[in-house]
């Protein structure tokens, strides 16, 4: 999917942890490496409001974001945001995320090779 949202005009934004994502890892996964701003650290504000207003934009395809636990609240805002600037929002966990209070467990991995 991510492939497929490089391939419109618009940039893929990804909202991360300290580390940098590695290029070649990127450029092996057939992403365009030209079409990829990252954000690491937000201080002047949190992470999900770090994403909502970046959704809101509608300069993003997809805005990938490690946020913590959301409730159903902050879920609503990011879900109206995407909507409203016509952006997918991707919510990514850390990989040691335990089972939420709804008992789903975090699927999504990544491997470490991904940061350099």
């Amino acid at each position: 999917m991510l492939q497929h949202l490089g391939l419109q005009s618009r940039w893929l934004l990804w909202l991360t942890p300290q580390q940098k994502l590695s290029r070649n890892w990127l450029s092996q996964s057939g992403l365009p490496v030209s079409k990829i701003v990252q954000v690491s650290q937000m201080n002047s504000m949190s992470p999900v409001d770090a994403m909502e207003k970046a959704l809101l934009t509608g300069n993003y395809s997809v805005v990938l974001g490690w946020l913590p636990d959301l409730n159903d609240s902050e879920r609503e805002r990011l879900r109206l945001a995407a909507l409203h600037g016509g952006s997918y929002g991707f919510i990514m966990r850390p990989t040691n995320a335990q089972i939420s209070a709804h008992g789903q467990q975090s699927t999504v991995k990544i491997q470490s090779s991904v940061y350099h």
